[in-house]
């Protein structure tokens, strides 16, 4: 999982294949988190454009990572999210209300792009 600087202090995290609960804590938590405070991000997209499927153990654990970001001080945009992802959170009960969320990579670009600004 690649972390890459698309903009000023604006990471974005594209997540491809399947994630199981140990990649996304490992990977995405302690890696992502370590980015945003050496990198001092604004503001953080996970493309979840390529997710194929998550186990469910890993569904709360995902959305943990957006929130961490969040406490940090950084804007954290889930974008991309699929048919399937999208009907295992709501199946598995995980509450996305906290979450932003946008259709495309592009929308949550064009979204956080102001505030990366400032």
């Amino acid at each position: 999982m690649p972390i890459l600087e698309v903009w000023s202090r604006v990471l974005c995290v594209p997540v491809i294949g399947s994630v199981d609960e140990e990649r996304c804590a490992h990977l995405m938590m302690e890696r992502l988190l370590a980015a945003v405070t050496a990198r001092r991000a604004r503001a953080v997209v996970i493309d979840v454009t390529g997710l194929d499927r998550m186990e469910a153990s890993a569904l709360a654990l995902f959305l943990r990572v957006a929130t961490s970001v969040r406490l940090l001080g950084s804007a954290c945009v889930l974008a991309g999210i699929g048919l399937e992802v999208a009907r295992d959170l709501v199946q598995e009960g995980v509450p996305c209300g906290d979450v932003a969320t946008c259709r495309r990579l592009h929308d949550a670009l064009r979204a956080l792009l102001p505030a990366a600004r400032r």
